[in-house]
Order: C-alpha cells, then sequence, then structure tokens
C-alpha cells in the first residue's frame, strides 16, 4: 500500500501462520575445536530440544572427513523443551597434520523441521613440536598481539592480534601436555593458545581471581594461586581436568602472589609483590621458604608471571621493573637476575610459558627393543619387550580413521608377552602406540 499524504497509518490485527513444529531437534555445536596430532581426543555433539514435546528416541551420526571416521549413537534419554544434551562418541585421534571437517546429522522420527539437522565444523590440528623452542610465549597489551621472546636473545617474534584488554588479561600460562593453557585473571577463563596464536576457550575456574598456573609434569598436577569466591586471601589449588578446584589452603604469610612455575622435579616456585620476594611451595604443609628478593618486583601491580623451561630447569620471568619490562632468567638459589631483553616502558605483557628446547609432548623410544608379531597377521599380534618399562605403560591399537580399538595398561614391566586380538576388526592398516613415561612407540600392523 503506498500513502498519498503524510498522515499516520495504523496496521492492527495481524495473524501470522506459524508452522507446527511440535517435533523439532537441532545440532547446535560440534567439538573439539582443536585436537593434538597422535592424541586421542573425544568428539561431542551438542543437540537441543527445539520443539514442544519430549524426545526420548533419536541418533546423530558424526563423521569426519566424509568416510574416515563415521559413527552413530541412538539417545533414549528423554531432552525436555528447550533443554540441551552432550552426545559422546567414541575416541578419535588424527594421524596428519591438516585440519579435519566433522559432519553431524540428528535423526528424529516425525521431526518437523530438518533444516537444523546438521552442521559442519572444521577441527584444528597442530603439534606440540609446531611451538618454538627455547622460547617463551607471551601477549602483549598495547599493540594486542601474542608473540614469542627467544630466550638466548631476547629477540621478539610477533605472531599475531589476540582478543584480550584489560581488566581481562591473561593473567598466566603453562605449558601442560605440549599444549600453552592461559587463565584470565578476573573471569577465569580458560584458553588454549596454539602455535599460530589462536585461543581457544576450554573451560571456567569458579574463583574470584587466578594470579597464576602451574603445571607439576611429574605428578601430573596443574596448580593455581589466586582468591576463592569466599576469601580475598591468596590461596593455592589444585585444577582438575574439569577446571574443578581443591582448595589446599590459604598462605598464612605471603600476598599478592602474582606467578607460579614448576620445575622438572615438580617443585613449586612463586613470586610476590607484596615483598619482592622469590619462594618455594610446599603443597603438602602449605609452608614457604624465601630463596631472596627480586630488585624492583616489589609493589609492581602490573601483571608479573615466571615459568620453567622444565627441560633444563632454568626459570625464567616477565618481570615489569623500575628499569622497565624485561625478560630475565632467574637464579632459583639467591633470586638473581639475568637480564636477556629490556623491552623498556612503551610494552606491556606478563603471562609467560617458556617453551623447552624440544617441545614434542613424547619422544620416540630409543635403542630399546619391541618386537610384534606376526605382521601380518590375520588379527591375533604378540607383543613382547626385552626391557623394563618403568611406570605404568599403555598399549593403543588405532585404525586409520583415528578410532581406538584396543587399549591395555600395564605397570613396571612386562613378566610374559602379550596377545592383542584385532579377530573382530576389518583387514587393513592398523597403527600401534607403546607409550611409557613420556616416550612413545609406535608400528604398523596390518591385519589381512
Amino acid at each position: 500500500y503506498t500513502g498519498l499524504n503524510a498522515d499516520i497509518w495504523r496496521i492492527d490485527d495481524v495473524v501470522v501462520d506459524s508452522p507446527d513444529y511440535s517435533n523439532d531437534m537441532s545440532v547446535e555445536s560440534i567439538r573439539p575445536e582443536f585436537c593434538l596430532l597422535n592424541t586421542s581426543c573425544t568428539p561431542t555433539v551438542t543437540v537441543k530440544n527445539v520443539g514442544q514435546n519430549i524426545e526420548n528416541n533419536y541418533s546423530v551420526n558424526l563423521t569426519i572427513d566424509g568416510t574416515t571416521y563415521d559413527e552413530t549413537v541412538t539417545v533414549t534419554d528423554p531432552i525436555s523443551p528447550a533443554e540441551k544434551k552432550i552426545v559422546e562418541f567414541p575416541d578419535w585421534t588424527p594421524l596428519n597434520n591438516v585440519n579435519h571437517i566433522f559432519n553431524a546429522t540428528l535423526t528424529l522420527s516425525g521431526d518437523a523441521n530438518t533444516s537444523n539437522n546438521n552442521l559442519l565444523h572444521e577441527c584444528v590440528i597442530f603439534s606440540s613440536s609446531d611451538y618454538t623452542g627455547k622460547s617463551v610465549y607471551s601477549i602483549e597489551y598495547q599493540q594486542n598481539k601474542t608473540f614469542h621472546l627467544s630466550t638466548l636473545t631476547g629477540d621478539r617474534t610477533w605472531i599475531k592480534a589476540h582478543p584480550f584488554s584489560y581488566p581481562q588479561e591473561l593473567a598466566a600460562m603453562t605449558y601442560m601436555n605440549g599444549t600453552i593453557v592461559a587463565v584470565q585473571r578476573d573471569v577465569c577463563d580458560v584458553f588454549v593458545m596454539s602455535p599460530n596464536g589462536d585461543f581457544y576457550n576450554v573451560g571456567n575456574i569458579d574463583a574470584d581471581y587466578i594470579h597464576g598456573i602451574a603445571y607439576d609434569e611429574v605428578n601430573d598436577i596443574l596448580y593455581g594461586v589466586g582468591w576463592p569466591t569466599y576469601d580475598w586471601d591468596d590461596h593455592l589449588f589444585i585444577i582438575d581436568e574439569n577446571w574443578n578446584l581443591t582448595d589446599l589452603g590459604a598462605f598464612s604469610n605471603r600476598s599478592w602472589i602474582m606467578g607460579l612455575a614448576a620445575n622438572g622435579q615438580g617443585e613449586l616456585y612463586a613470586i610476590s609483590i607484596d615483598d619482592g620476594t622469590l619462594f618455594t611451595i610446599d603443597p603438602a604443609t602449605m609452608q614457604t621458604t624465601t630463596i631472596g628478593d627480586i630488585d624492583g618486583l616489589q609493589y609492581s601491580m602490573q601483571i608479573q608471571d615466571i615459568g620453567f623451561d622444565r627441560e633444563k630447569n632454568d626459570l625464567y620471568g616477565t618481570l615489569a621493573l623500575g628499569v622497565g619490562q624485561i625478560l630475565a632468567k632467574i637464579d632459583t638459589n639467591d633470586a638473581s637476575l639475568t637480564i636477556i631483553n629490556n623491552y623498556g616502558f612503551d610494552s606491556s605483557f606478563g603471562a609467560c610459558a617458556p617453551i623447552p628446547s624440544n617441545p614434542a609432548s613424547v619422544d620416540s623410544f630409543e635403542n630399546e627393543l619391541f618386537t610384534i608379531y606376526p605382521n601380518p597377521s590375520n588379527g591375533i599380534f604378540t607383543f613382547t619387550s626385552e626391557n623394563i618399562l618403568q611406570g605404568e605403560s599403555l598399549i593403543e591399537i588405532i585404525d586409520v580413521t583415528g578410532k581406538r580399538v584396543y587399549t591395555f595398561s600395564f605397570n613396571n614391566k612386562l613378566n610374559s608377552s602379550v596377545n592383542i586380538d584385532l579377530s573382530n576388526e576389518n583387514s587393513g592398516i592398523y597403527f600401534v602406540k607403546i607409550l611409557n613415561q613420556n616416550k612413545c612407540f609406535t608400528q604398523k600392523l596390518i591385519k589381512q
């Protein structure tokens, strides 16, 4: 309709014909966003009931790269209107360093709207060896970029822009299981930083502030220091794989702890801007032992962080002192500093994640004898070792799609050979992985 003058017109009684979507479910998201090369991960698909009825019988199919992984999960648990559920799929291991396309399809009998039943997702794959060794990763807040610093020369290599700003800075970083884990100071969101500077949100820690994190690779423990929701004194926490906290207690004689680090023996170190000291922490007793004063650290309210190159047991700090923003090597005997580079007062950064000389998460076994026979086989393989393997070891069999089809674990050593039964699996190529103390043996198997 076109009006002929400037009068105001009003339209009443508009009727919208809405289709009947009593039965309607949708695919909301696919995870993981990223996965480490040669490391198993659990694909999940989040679905939502966007209809009006309770649903209790539907299926979700997930493929990776079209045909290399094809799994269907049937769900019979009730899902109410507006409710979301996470559907888990069998573990998958990426075997090549390229991104993979996940395709999820939901099937519901009587679904009135199938336009929301399918979703594509690109999973980013990277290797721990993609990080630059002998360097410290951090983020800068004046140029809003991630970078890494050479621990030899202090030279800075810019990577890319980042999304963080005050007061949501990344207060702490640590190198953990082949990736860099970072935590925002006040909202306490947890991120993984990839080698090319992308950040992936992997969870949230229920605390008021997190000032430092450190991974103890000896005991496989992630520690955190900060303020819990119920206290403004600094506490030490253990952070589990779901980012839940176990409170080990408050520090009785320390405050404003702004950095945390664990060396290659699992010993904890921290710095405090309240008294400007470097000290050790005994998590069992919460007792601290002062090593020495860091000149210029006291009362500097900018973010400070420390971290170990656990391969060499060298402690590094990204510190804001009276001379400017510096990268320094810290002597763990007396807290004296060897300044590697001074970036002046035109640069502002703090979170610190040293990368070892060899950043690979697992090394290959060398000069150790493993035998798997017969290979090829009709499905029964025998694994033997003439070596004593210290601690827990794990045998995994992975098919060419990355799906894990067999696992077996043992402690200390093999007293006898182990039979691997793949007789129920399809003929083709498989890969056996033996993992022991951050070392990995890999061999191809052929089932005829």
